[in-house]
């Protein structure tokens, strides 16, 4: 290159640096206003500016940092906390734009536009220092009134009011422009900025929300301007929708009208009262009581509550009396509580003075059905039976008070009668055996008693014997009829067909000089003439030894089928409540008295002696029976209760893409479970459900989403647009309380689902973030609502329980850590683990918010981390300073032998020295100031 050539560009390039250091005079931002300020410095923040000594917005170049560093050569080349001076840190700013904390409010006066960026006026050039005593208003930070663009400030430092306790900051060479909690900061007072206006009264805009001024402050909440009612938010901004106001959702327009009565919204129906807040539970509408869902949603169709399952017409009351539905016959209340009537009856009824029997799926019983273990008996209209009933050929008692089955021995009208195990009247001409005693039928039922004469027989003679029995005055049979001998059988039982164990030898206690040995029923077990018993099919018998005089003694004999030759049972499913007796094939019921019975889960089917097996829960259970010496499993038994029909919470639904939404179908009852259940949607790359019936959007549009289950069918309309709106504390938006449902449910709040987006909850959505691995802002956006609510969102490593306690883990300790960090009282990185220098940091927190201190971290301790009028830390200690701080500086300095003062909490030149001395030592910037390296150095040392 010519020398004139190389001597123009060295002046251009000169001339390229000027421009950048020392703009030309220009004024840019006609009219400035706080608003204005606010929302430049929101667009700085979400575009990510930097931080450079000097700047006000231009792109950050090498050149522009050199040309700084050469102006401030002191600032540049201050050691930071990662241990680079700050010009290296600048250099991360290289292609974004910059400010310092004073250049980002004269970037927003000197705007030239998006396409040039500022142009520099020297009137409006000053310090923080400089606005802050140009400014005429101001005041201490704690009586900062709600007002955009108002400016925050301590000594050498300045940042700008958002509203809702947030500020935007250009915070140092290692942050850039960032936002800030106000009570965070250490900032002592405000001001307005001396080169804008403020608002009034009236309406105006907020980023790009309507909001209004009244006596110069923005308004928040609920609030009645010109006879309109308008929600708005924690920063001013007006809201619209449903939020929580009062425990109520109340829906708020954007005119302020208010809405009242029946309303279609979102594609629903619902109902508001006259302050516009929406309908819940049962309310009586136009005379008659309604079921409301979410936000006033008129529900209809099956629907469960706490109270009961009720069917509802289109107009959402409940059907009353008998009613078919789905083929079923079922009979709903006709009076109810508090007025509400419907409930679909289930369980024992007394309907005008008659009972009847309503199973879990609402169907009346009718006919001979066992109850609870015990046998009913309903007539064709359900009407439940009482006294003596035939059915099924048998004939039957059943109980005028309870309506159960007699069984046993039992006194009617007088006369005894003799019943089975199953309820029906024995009315066989021969015994019959219970557990514990032996009867005798005269065949119509009457047990006799005295002197009886029964045949018997001996070995496999056909030729009968009769034996004269005794049967005592309570109708059982006398075993013995003398004291002289008795008959001692060597087992219990025997087992048809074994080779080893189908005959025993009875034996004689006492004398029999003529025995004579007879069988009752030789075709149960046969006896020999020497008192050999052998079985010959299963049953129960009684073996009976006779002398000449007529004395007798008698033996009860069990035979028992060989187990190896007993079926499994078909599978058999049962409601709950419902009763079965197990019917064995080859094993006569009353022997299954004789035999042990069991289930693998009492909880859900019990079995009684005698095999009558009782449902009580859904679930399942295997019944066993022991028999022979062995054990088999004889039937698998399943508590269900059938689907009675589907519910839905709703019938439109709209989401932003990449959100997913709760099931809004459900199994009626409850408790039928979703076996059957199967989901599909009309247009899945729109829309899909899951198995478990969660929504997922996943692309602009409209789908149908259907639940199924046999002919049952509900559908939910879902439309796939827009984006969630950000939630942070004090929001009360309707997403709150799932939001919060989900943090529960993920192991990461642990306070109530009130709806109201309070610290617990920012504590909960921090948590979050830290398992994500994203910065902790608190704040739920619509990507992390949606990462939240996605089937893959992690759960908390360690579920908190509202209190954190020394060597406590994981990401809510983290989260506390690194708040406490922010709030200038942790002398250290956050390490995850609650160690000794987070005991000191929340001591030193509570001291500093004059509270007693403490260990660990309660709910009181969560809710001041994020209170706007929390008492920060202080980032840096200096001479002159004092309190608890100071006196903790002292003492650690002590402890490692560079302070040898008195612990007075006073910042004393001794303390300064020692400062000063701890600096050097470790190779730091020695100012004599503890900041946070300092301090951070100090406290791992």
């Amino acid at each position: 290159m010519k020398k004139p050539l190389r001597t123009l560009a060295a002046i251009l390039l000169i001339c390229l640096l000027l421009i950048q250091i020392m703009p030309a005079q220009v004024r840019a931002t006609s009219n400035p206003t706080g608003i204005g300020l606010a929302e430049f410095a929101l667009k700085a923040w979400r575009e990510g500016w930097g931080y450079v000594y000097g700047t006000y917005g231009q792109y950050t170049t090498q050149s522009l940092i050199d040309g700084k560093a050469s102006q401030y050569p002191a600032v540049f080349a201050e050691i930071m906390s990662d241990g680079q001076t700050a010009y290296q840190n600048a250099r991360d700013w290289i292609g974004r734009r910059s400010a310092d904390c004073a250049g980002l409010i004269k970037a927003y006066l000197w705007w030239l536009g998006d396409s040039v960026g500022p142009g520099y006026a020297s009137s409006q050039d000053r310090s923080a220092n400089g606005i802050y005593y140009a400014s005429t208003i101001r005041g201490p930070v704690s009586t900062i009134p709600e007002i955009h663009g108002l400016l925050v400030w301590r000594d050498g430092h300045i940042g700008i009011y958002i509203g809702n306790g947030e500020v935007i900051e250009s915070r140092g060479v290692e942050y850039g422009v960032v936002k800030t909690r106000l009570s965070d900061r250490n900032w002592t007072h405000w001001c307005t900025c001396p080169d804008a206006g403020y608002p009034a009264t009236g309406w105006t805009r907020f980023d790009g929300q309507p909001c209004y001024y009244s006596s110069g402050v923005f308004l928040t909440g609920t609030q009645v301007i010109g006879g309109k009612t308008y929600r708005f938010g924690a920063n001013g901004s007006q809201r619209t929708g449903f939020h929580l106001t009062g425990g109520q959702y109340r829906y708020f327009t954007a005119d302020g009208s208010v809405l009242t009565g029946w309303q279609t919204i979102g594609g629903e129906r619902r109902y508001l009262d006259l302050s516009g807040c929406a309908a819940a539970g049962w309310q009586q509408v136009d005379g008659q009581y309604r079921l409301f869902g979410e936000q006033g949603i008129l529900l209809t169709g099956w629907q469960e509550t706490a109270e009961g399952i009720y069917y509802l017409n289109d107009q959402g009351v409940p059907l009353t009396g008998d009613q078919t539905i789905g083929g079923r016959q079922l009979t709903f209340a006709q009076s109810g509580t508090a007025g509400v009537n419907g409930k679909l009856l289930t369980g024992w009824q007394n309907l005008d003075g008659r009972i009847y029997y309503f199973g879990q799926s609402g169907q009346k019983a009718s006919g001979l059905q066992l109850i609870g273990g015990q046998a009913f008996l309903f007539a064709e209209d359900g009407a439940r039976n009482s006294g003596w009933q035939e059915a099924d050929g048998k004939r039957y008692y059943f109980a005028a008070d309870t309506g159960a089955a007699l069984t046993g021995l039992q006194t009617i009208d007088s006369q005894a009668w003799l019943f089975g195990a199953d309820g029906a009247l024995h009315r066989d001409n021969g015994l019959l055996f219970t557990p514990d005693q032996i009867y005798l039928s005269d065949g119509e039922g009457h047990p006799q008693t005295g002197l009886q004469e029964i045949s018997g027989y001996s070995g496999a003679d056909a030729s009968p014997l009769a034996a004269s029995l005794v049967f005592a005055a309570d109708y059982s049979l006398l075993m013995a009829n003398q004291d002289v001998f008795a008959l001692i059988q060597p087992q219990e039982s025997l087992i048809a067909g074994s080779a080893a164990a189908s005959a025993f030898q009875l034996a004689i206690n006492g004398t029999n000089s003529s025995p004579a040995w007879l069988s009752l029923d030789p075709a149960v077990a046969q006896v020999s003439p020497e008192g050999l018993v052998t079985a010959v099919n299963p049953g129960q018998a009684v073996v009976v030894l006779l002398d000449g005089s007529g004395s007798y003694a008698a033996a009860r004999i069990t035979v028992l089928p060989d187990p190896s030759g007993l079926a499994a049972l078909a599978p058999l499913t049962l409601e709950p409540g419902q009763s079965a007796d197990l019917a064995v094939a080859g094993l006569p019921g009353n022997l299954l008295e004789a035999c042990v019975l069991t289930s693998s889960d009492p909880s859900v089917i019990t079995v009684s002696y005698g095999g009558r097996l009782l449902a009580l829960r859904p679930g399942s259970a295997t019944v066993t029976l022991s028999c022979g010496g062995q054990t088999i499993p004889i039937q698998e038994v399943t508590a269900a209760v059938p689907l009675l029909g589907l519910s839905a919470s709703r019938t439109a639904l709209t989401l932003p893409p990449g959100a997913t939404a709760a099931a809004f179908a459900a199994p009626v009852p409850a408790l039928a479970g979703t076996a059957s259940i199967r989901m599909e949607s009309s247009n899945p790359t729109v829309a899909a459900i899951s198995d478990t019936g969660k929504i997922s959007a996943l692309a602009a549009g409209s789908a149908a989403v259907t639940v199924r289950a046999g002919e049952l069918a509900v559908s939910c309309t879902v439309q796939v647009a827009g984006t969630w709106p950000e939630l942070s504390q004090g929001s009360t938006d309707i997403l709150v309380r799932p939001l919060q449902q989900r943090l529960q449910e993920l192991g990461y709040l642990a306070g109530t689902v009130d709806g109201i987006y309070g610290p617990w909850t920012e504590f909960a959505v921090a948590s979050f973030q830290q398992k994500l691995q994203v910065p902790l802002t608190g704040r739920a956006s619509h990507d992390l609502q949606n990462a939240l609510q996605a089937q893959t969102a992690p759960a908390a490593s360690i579920r908190f329980t509202g209190t954190l306690s020394p060597g406590d883990a994981g990401e809510a300790v983290l989260v506390l850590q690194q708040r406490l960090y922010e709030l200038n009282v942790l002398k250290g990185k956050p390490s995850g683990t609650y160690d000794s220098l987070t005991r000191q940091a929340v001591t030193t927190l509570l001291t500093l918010n004059n509270l007693p201190s403490a260990d660990c971290v309660d709910p009181s301790v969560i809710s001041l981390l994020y209170s706007r009028a929390v008492k920060s830390g202080r980032p840096a200690l200096i001479p002159g300073d004092s309190g608890y701080e100071v006196l903790l500086l002292q003492t650690r300095l002590q402890a490692l032998q560079y302070y040898i003062g008195p612990l007075d909490s006073q910042y004393t030149p001794a303390l300064d020295y020692a400062v000063r001395e701890f600096q050097a030592q470790c190779s730091l910037t020695v100012d004599g100031e503890a900041g946070p390296i300092t301090q951070g150095r100090l406290f791992a040392a």
